[in-house]
């Protein structure tokens, strides 16, 4: 099965965090990780209210909107890939 490595892209995974704030001014906080190309741990992890922003120069625009979606509808990660996940 293809994964991120198979295409010469790094590994990109999101998930949905706990909503923050008052309920009229209320978040949704994602966790993004990214994983270079070849490496075995996350080049770095962020908390943030626009993960399609940190991810679509990686993945485009709407693949990056894709696994937003994907993370919205599950409570564990996702990404582009099942395999990375």
């Amino acid at each position: 099965m293809p994964n991120a490595a198979s295409y010469g892209l790094p590994r990109i995974r999101v998930r949905k965090l706990a909503e923050v704030g008052h309920w009229i001014f209320r978040k949704t906080t994602y966790e993004v990780e990214f994983t270079e190309l070849g490496a075995t741990q996350p080049a770095w992890i962020k908390e943030t209210t626009d993960p399609a922003g940190l991810i679509r120069p990686y993945l485009g625009l709407a693949d990056a909107h894709s696994v937003v979606d994907a993370a919205n509808r599950t409570s564990t990660w996702a990404s582009l890939f099942d395999t990375d996940d």
